[in-house]
C-alpha cells in the first residue's frame, strides 16, 4: 500500500506538489485561527454542588439539604464516589466521577437528579449549583474599582462594568471580591417590645407572612380559565417597617417600625480589598472554554477604556492583572523557540548534505508541522505552553 503510494506520487509529481502546497496553505491559515490559551482543556472529572441555607445549623443543613441530594446521586451511574460538607449556612458535595463513563453524560444526570428535589427548605431559595472543576476556569483579567466615592456608588459601578462584560460572547462568569449584598437590618428596641407584648418570633413570623409570591390554585368559569397568583413582596426594602404585627377590632394596630428601628445597609464584611493602598472592588473575569484567551483580554481592555469614559471623576477603574500577557509571552518564546531552530536544522542539513536533497528534508520540518494544524481544531488541540 504505502509502497504504491509512493510510486504514484513519483510518477506524477504534479500532484505531489499541488498537495503540499495544498497542507501549507490549510496549515497556515488553521495556525492563525487556533485558540491560543494558557493551559490545555482538562478535565478533571470533579464535580461540586454548592447550596446555601441561611440561618442554618450544620446539623440542618445535613439533614434537610445534603441528605437529600446525596440520596439522589447515589443512584447515577458514572459516579465513583462523593463526600458532603454541611457547614453553617451552605452545603457542598463533592463528587469523583467516573473516568471510563462520559463526563458531560453524567454531569446532565447530576443536574436531573437535584431538579427532582422539590422538598428543599423554604429559606433554600436558590437552586444548589452545580460547577465543573477543570483548567479552563482560569482567570483573563482582575479590574479593580477604586476612588474617593462611598462603596455604594463603587458597588453600583462595579455592577454596570460587571453587565457590560457579560454582554460580550467571550467572556465567561465574574467573580467579585470585596463585593457585599445589600442587607435590611431591623434593630429592635428591647423596651417597646415588652411594653407592647411582643416577641421576636413574632417579628420575624409577620415579615414571612407579608413577602410572598406563590400559586394560589385556578379560577375556572364556563368558557373561562384564570391562574391565582398570590403576589405580596415588598416593593422597596423599607417597606418591611410597615408589616403589621397584629391589629385589633378598635383599629389598633401595631406595625414593626413601632417596635424597631429599621436601615438599609449591606452585609457584614468578611474580607476587604485594597489596591494602592485604596479600598476597592475587584472583578476577576474568566473567559468562557471556546474563547481564545488573547482576543479575550483584547476585547475586555476595549470596554474598561469605553467604561471608564463615563464615570465620575471620584470613581476610578484599574486593570491590576492582565493574565493573556503572560500567555503571549510565553507562546512567544515558543514560536521564536520554533523558528531558531528551524533556521539552525535548515543550515546544518544544507552544509552536510547535497543541496537539492537539503532543500527536500528542509521542507519535509514544515510540512510536518502544518499538516498537523490542519487537523488541530478537529481534535479540539490549542497553542498553550504544552
Amino acid at each position: 500500500m504505502i509502497k504504491n503510494t509512493i510510486k504514484y506520487f513519483i510518477d506524477k509529481p504534479k500532484v505531489a506538489n499541488l498537495l503540499l502546497v495544498f497542507i501549507l496553505l490549510i496549515g497556515f491559515i488553521n495556525m492563525a485561527r487556533i485558540q491560543n490559551s494558557g493551559y490545555p482543556t482538562i478535565n478533571f472529572g470533579i464535580v461540586n454542588i454548592f447550596t446555601a441555607y441561611p440561618g442554618a445549623s450544620p446539623e440542618d443543613v445535613e439533614l434537610k439539604v445534603s441528605s437529600k441530594i446525596e440520596e439522589e446521586i447515589k443512584t447515577i451511574d458514572g459516579i465513583k464516589s462523593f463526600f458532603s460538607a454541611s457547614v453553617e449556612n451552605s452545603s457542598q458535595i463533592v463528587i469523583n466521577l467516573d473516568e471510563s463513563r462520559d463526563y458531560d453524560k453524567t454531569v446532565v444526570d447530576i443536574q436531573k437528579a437535584i431538579d427532582r428535589i422539590e422538598d428543599f427548605p423554604a429559606e433554600v431559595t436558590q437552586k444548589p449549583t452545580i460547577i465543573e472543576v477543570d483548567s479552563d476556569k482560569t482567570p483573563v483579567t482582575e479590574i479593580a474599582i477604586t476612588g474617593d466615592a462611598s462603596y455604594s456608588v463603587k458597588r453600583q459601578y462595579a455592577l454596570l462594568l460587571e453587565k457590560r462584560l457579560q454582554d460580550n460572547a467571550k467572556v465567561g462568569s465574574i467573580d467579585k471580591l470585596g463585593y457585599l449584598e445589600p442587607e435590611v437590618k431591623i434593630r429592635a428596641d428591647q423596651e417597646k417590645l415588652s411594653q407592647h407584648y411582643v416577641a421576636l418570633s413574632q417579628i420575624i413570623q409577620a415579615i414571612k407572612n407579608h413577602n410572598i409570591r406563590m400559586a394560589g390554585g385556578d379560577l375556572n368559569s364556563p368558557g373561562n380559565q384564570k391562574k391565582i397568583v398570590i403576589h405580596s413582596e415588598f416593593e422597596h426594602p423599607l417597606d418591611v417597617g410597615d408589616v403589621v404585627i397584629r391589629s385589633g377590632f378598635d383599629g389598633n394596630r401595631l406595625q414593626i417600625k413601632d417596635v424597631a428601628s429599621i436601615s438599609e445597609g449591606f452585609e457584614p464584611k468578611q474580607t476587604e480589598t485594597h489596591f494602592n493602598s485604596k479600598k476597592s472592588i475587584n472583578l476577576l473575569v474568566q473567559k468562557k472554554p471556546a474563547a481564545d484567551i488573547v482576543e479575550t483580554a483584547a476585547d475586555i481592555k476595549v470596554i474598561v477604556e469605553e467604561f471608564r469614559l463615563t464615570l465620575p471623576d471620584n470613581v476610578e477603574v484599574t486593570q491590576v492583572v492582565d493574565f493573556s500577557q503572560e500567555v503571549q509571552s510565553l507562546l512567544k518564546l515558543v514560536k521564536d523557540n520554533v523558528v531558531l531552530g528551524f533556521i539552525l536544522v535548515s543550515l546544518s542539513v544544507i552544509i552536510f548534505l547535497n543541496f537539492k536533497v537539503a532543500i527536500w528534508t528542509v521542507l519535509g520540518i514544515p510540512i510536518s508541522i502544518f499538516t498537523g494544524f490542519c487537523f488541530f481544531s478537529s481534535f479540539g488541540v490549542t497553542i498553550n505552553f504544552i
